[in-house]
C-alpha cells in the first residue's frame, strides 16, 4: 500500500481486494491513495480473515482439510475413487478421460495449447459414464452438481447451497470457505 501511496498515481481506478484483514494498517494509506483516484474495495463483509488464515485456523488439523472435499462435509465418502473407476471405464471420446484437449506446435511461439474439453464439460467421462448413478445421483450431478442438486434442503443448508459439491475446500472463496465451516460446526 505504501508503494501505491508513494507512486502518485492520479486519475486512476484502483481495485483492491482481501483489504479487510489489514485494514487497521492500510486506511490512512487508502485514504490518501482515494484523494486523487477512485479505490474500490473488493472484500467479503465481516470475514476479517485471509484465505491463508481460515485455512490455517479451521482447515488444517480438524477432521475437514483443505483438499476436503465439499461433498464429504456432508457425509459421503469416496466420491473420487468411484468416479475415476467410471472415468477409467467411460473415458470422453475426444479427450480420452483427460479433461483437457492439448494441441502440440499450432504455429511459431505455441508450443502448446491447452483447453477444458467442451464434450465432456471437462468430466472425462463420455455421456454413458455421466449417467451412471453413484450413491443414488448420477455423475454427472455429482461433478457439476451443486449441493442443492444433493443434498435435501434444511434451513441449515441455505448459504452453502449454491456450492458446488465436487469443489475442494480450498477452491472455495473466502465467504463459501465460512459457510461450509459455519455448517459443519451447526450440524457436527
Amino acid at each position: 500500500m505504501l508503494e501505491l501511496e508513494l507512486a502518485s498515481f492520479a486519475g486512476y481506478e484502483i481495485v483492491l481486494q482481501n483489504v479487510l484483514p489489514f485494514w487497521n494498517s492500510i486506511k490512512e494509506n487508502i485514504e490518501s491513495i482515494s484523494n486523487n483516484n477512485k479505490v474500490t474495495i473488493c472484500d467479503f463483509d465481516n470475514i476479517n480473515e485471509t484465505r491463508e488464515t481460515i485455512i490455517d485456523k479451521y482447515f488444517t488439523n480438524g477432521k475437514y482439510k483443505k483438499l476436503t472435499y465439499v461433498y464429504e462435509a456432508f457425509g459421503y465418502k469416496k466420491l473420487v475413487t468411484q468416479t475415476n473407476k467410471i472415468k477409467k471405464s467411460h473415458p470422453c471420446p475426444f479427450c480420452k478421460g483427460k479433461k483437457v484437449i492439448a494441441e502440440d506446435n499450432l504455429h511459431d511461439g505455441v508450443h502448446k495449447l491447452t483447453i477444458p474439453c467442451v464434450s465432456c464439460n471437462a468430466t472425462g467421462i463420455n455421456v454413458e459414464g455421466l449417467e451412471e448413478i453413484v450413491e443414488g445421483v448420477s455423475v454427472k450431478t455429482w461433478l457439476t452438481g451443486k449441493v442443492s442438486d444433493v443434498v435435501n434442503g434444511s434451513t441449515s443448508l441455505k448459504s452453502v447451497t449454491d456450492l458446488l459439491i465436487f469443489k475442494r475446500i480450498r477452491e472455495l472463496n473466502k465467504k463459501e470457505m465460512m459457510a461450509i465451516y459455519q455448517y459443519l460446526e451447526q450440524n457436527n
